[in-house]
């Protein structure tokens, strides 16, 4: 979903839909529009820029972080890399570069294009071309792009079943491993970012 919201909002700011670093009216309105319409979803220009915060916040993290000696994009991997030592040692000062770890991320160019500023992220690696950070679910707002529907209430019951049929319900709590295997399904059927706390608070 982050994916095609970079993307409609990319392509909203070539039309000229952004005036000095500012998305315009036109620009939310579009993006509610692709959005709802093609996850059947209710989201409002709230969602859009409660998103849109989520993204400045950590592509600020992954800037200083290309930025720093030692850090580089590999175009092969599409992912950024560095040797372990230096990764051990700037995730113990900067924790929340820890995402971008082993991560392969895409769509970088139509980030810098949205977020306009900051897309000097650019000229911090000889050989950065197109990245897509996969922007997890905010921690303040985890449901800011999730509707829950009938739909994954069944599908999410069908594989919780399956879970407990297995013995990952002990004491009537479900393991660990049966959250992880329904969060993975519901990922792969429904396109989302879901995390443990979706599935055990849906929407």
């Amino acid at each position: 979903m982050d994916n095609f919201l970079t993307e409609v909002l990319a392509e909203q700011v070539k039309k000229g839909n952004k005036v000095d670093n500012i998305l315009k009216p036109a620009a939310f309105a579009a993006a509610i529009k692709a959005l709802n319409e093609k996850f059947g979803m209710y989201l409002t220009k709230g969602h859009i820029k409660n998103r849109l915060k989520t993204w400045r916040k950590q592509f600020g993290v992954l800037k200083e972080l290309l930025a720093h000696r030692g850090f580089v994009w590999n175009k092969t991997r599409n992912m950024v890399v560095a040797d372990d030592s230096a990764w051990n040692d700037y995730i113990r000062v900067h924790p929340d570069a820890r995402i971008f770890r082993a991560k392969s991320i895409e769509n970088f160019d139509k980030l810098c294009v949205v977020l306009g500023n900051d897309q000097t992220v650019a000229s911090s690696s000889d050989n950065v071309t197109e990245i897509d950070v996969n922007f997890t679910v905010a921690k303040e707002d985890p449901d800011c792009f999730l509707r829950w529907t009938e739909e994954m209430d069944r599908w999410l019951a069908k594989v919780l079943v399956d879970q407990v049929r297995k013995g990952l319900k002990v004491d009537k709590v479900l393991q660990t491993e049966a959250y992880d295997t329904a969060v993975l399904a519901m990922n792969a059927k429904f396109g989302f970012h879901l995390t443990k706390y979706n599935i055990k608070k849906p929407s």
